[in-house]
């Protein structure tokens, strides 16, 4: 498209798959929660695990047809990638964070949204991937040193995804940031992107 020039590479099956349990987490108000067996009711457990099975035929479907190592790129992992590892104990996550004014002026011009409500969505899935990496030990990387390959980077990644998992990266003291309340906007997003660049340099 004329807003991405260079196309697009997600794997279509699975996005589509994966946006659907996006949808079905969000609208629940369930997207925090750790494992999916925290449903509420065992027809929300069933509905869940229902999506996820369908993510996870759509992966094996890749596997069938593609011989050899892919990754997964989404957005909405962001809040699904959760519940989606509960079944795939064997991924080696990357986390991967936008400078969140790329973000913003991406969200106001392709999908619509306001700048408030774009700072409030990288927040959100910022404080998802802070939250993740506590649990789900991987290399933050950021998104303009990806494209750019920058070599220490490339370096990283590569040295990650040749590490044994028993023995990949100290875990690294993140502080939480999540609040009670809506958060804070411009200026909270510039101590978090700040916050970021730190953990970024100190890995």
């Amino acid at each position: 498209t004329q807003a991405n020039p260079e196309g697009f590479y997600e794997d279509k099956s699975i996005q589509n798959e994966n946006n659907k349990l996006f949808r079905y987490l969000t609208e629940h108000g369930k997207s925090s929660d750790f494992g999916f067996f925290l449903a509420r009711n065992k027809t929300e457990r069933v509905k869940e695990v229902y999506l996820m099975n369908k993510v996870r035929r759509a992966i094996d479907d890749l596997n069938v047809r593609t011989k050899t190592k892919w990754g997964f790129k989404d957005p909405a992992l962001c809040i699904t990638f959760r519940r989606l590892h509960t079944y795939f104990k064997d991924v080696n996550p990357i986390y991967i964070i936008r400078d969140p004014s790329e973000v913003v002026i991406s969200e106001v011009t392709t999908g619509g949204s306001s700048p408030i409500k774009a700072f409030n969505l990288w927040n959100e899935c910022v404080l998802n991937i802070l939250e993740y990496k506590l649990k789900f030990k991987g290399p933050l990387v950021l998104y303009h040193k990806l494209i750019q390959k920058d070599k220490k980077t490339l370096q990283r990644i590569n040295t990650y995804l040749r590490s044994d998992k028993k023995k990949l990266s100290q875990p690294i003291k993140v502080q939480h940031y999540r609040s009670k309340g809506s958060l804070p906007l411009p200026e909270y997003t510039e101590r978090l992107w700040k916050h970021i660049l730190k953990v970024e340099e100190n890995e």
